[in-house]
């Protein structure tokens, strides 16, 4: 197990590498975001794993494994037991397939409710980057040019934010399989990316 020295080193390492992306696109005068963004994924911690798997969860996620269940105990998924049992996963609407799957699907419910609640650190950092880029982007605006660029500009921020929405929804939903809601959520997190570009 890495120590703290350890742990910072690998993420000053990562912000480095990132910001080595951001020079290298403004050498050979490309927009910033997609190569800051795609250096983010590759040492995140879904690729090669730089970051710190502890700076990458949130606390709820620690606690709550929603991936086993430990009956008699307030761990995993069986503390759900008594909301899904004798067909109570039946009622109300809901499709849960069996017991079980009421039971992590509630588990899973819980967490994430508890992890947007108390979100992990690069969340924050990341809620936080985005806020200052859209501020950052609007100081840059010139009130006497709105005439002269305005329905053109108007245009090209329309495209730009639905545009990656309805490619999450195409790629997410249809090319991959996953529920409408997620490929939403896909487009709509790199919706705000736009302006940056």
């Amino acid at each position: 197990m890495a120590g703290p020295f350890v742990s910072l080193f690998r993420v000053a390492l990562f912000f480095l590498a990132v910001w080595g992306a951001g020079r290298c696109a403004r050498q050979v005068k490309i927009s910033t975001i997609l190569p800051e963004i795609v250096t983010g994924i590759i040492l995140g911690p879904e690729v090669l794993g730089l970051i710190p798997e502890a700076y990458t969860k949130c606390a709820a996620k620690v606690k709550k494994d929603c991936s086993k269940a430990e009956y008699g105990t307030e761990r995993g998924y069986a503390q759900y037991y008594d909301k899904c049992k004798d067909g109570k996963y039946k009622k109300d609407g809901n499709d849960y397939d069996d017991e079980e799957d009421c039971m992590k699907k509630t588990c899973k419910k819980k967490q994430s409710k508890y992890c947007n609640a108390e979100p992990n650190v690069f969340t924050l950092v990341g809620h936080f980057g985005v806020s200052m880029m859209i501020f950052e982007s609007g100081m840059h605006f010139h009130f006497p040019m709105l005439p002269i660029v305005g329905p053109k500009a108007s245009i090209i921020a329309v495209l730009g934010t639905f545009s990656p929405i309805i490619m999450g929804i195409i790629v997410g939903t249809f090319l991959f399989g996953y529920p409408l809601i997620e490929g939403i959520s896909a487009g709509v997190a790199m919706a705000p990316t736009s302006v940056g570009i």
